[in-house]
């Protein structure tokens, strides 16, 4: 299973050339649903999503540096965009350089993924081969279920993944300037 996440770059593009025996049943969630349920849920926390998480990097950022510091939620130029990656948030607690989780944005975390994982909030179908999807990193997260997969190598899931740069996508905020995600679409807007 993957849990909500989002991808580098403007979009993200799957195409399924195989399927699995079962399973592997893609979902997905809009941004602005998940911000407007923490408003109605907790609106004390949407504050605290607005400043800085530290995530691992994951040794891929361009600059070499282990971790990155950017908000969940970034208002720019009238749109909110969303980064959003769980385990790279706690998988940054490892580093004794950064600041543990405070009690308000381990509780947010909760409330995100709370709201994610609520299937009323959830688009969710099965990819068939030929199938194609596409979805905007900035205002949608995705996941996919567990996959039960072929025994044979040749029969085994397989989707093909790109992601891609628009040059004229939305402007971004100047945080994701510096992240390893979208670093390269916001330098093409320059």
């Amino acid at each position: 299973e993957l849990t909500f996440h989002n991808d580098g770059s403007d979009a993200f593009m799957l195409l399924c050339i195989k399927t699995a025996v079962s399973g592997g049943i893609s979902k997905l969630v809009s941004v602005n649903h998940v911000y407007n349920e923490v408003l109605r849920q907790a609106p004390h926390l949407i504050e605290t999503l607005q400043e800085d998480f530290h995530f691992d990097t994951r040794e891929q950022h361009f600059d070499g540096r282990k971790i990155q510091s950017v908000p969940i939620f970034n208002f720019h130029a009238g749109k909110l965009s969303a980064l959003y990656k769980r385990s790279y948030i706690l998988s940054g607690q490892r580093f004794d350089d950064v600041p543990r989780l405070s009690d308000e944005q381990n509780a947010a975390i909760a409330l995100i993924e709370k709201i994610t994982r609520d299937e009323s909030n959830q688009l969710t179908f099965s990819m068939q081969a030929g199938d194609i999807q596409l979805g905007n990193n900035y205002s949608i997260l995705h996941s996919r279920t567990a996959y039960v997969d072929h025994e044979r190598p040749e029969d085994k899931r397989h989707l093909l993944r790109t992601w891609l740069s628009l040059e004229n996508g939305r402007p971004l905020p100047e945080p994701f300037a510096h992240t390893r995600e979208f670093a390269q679409s916001y330098a093409s807007r320059r």
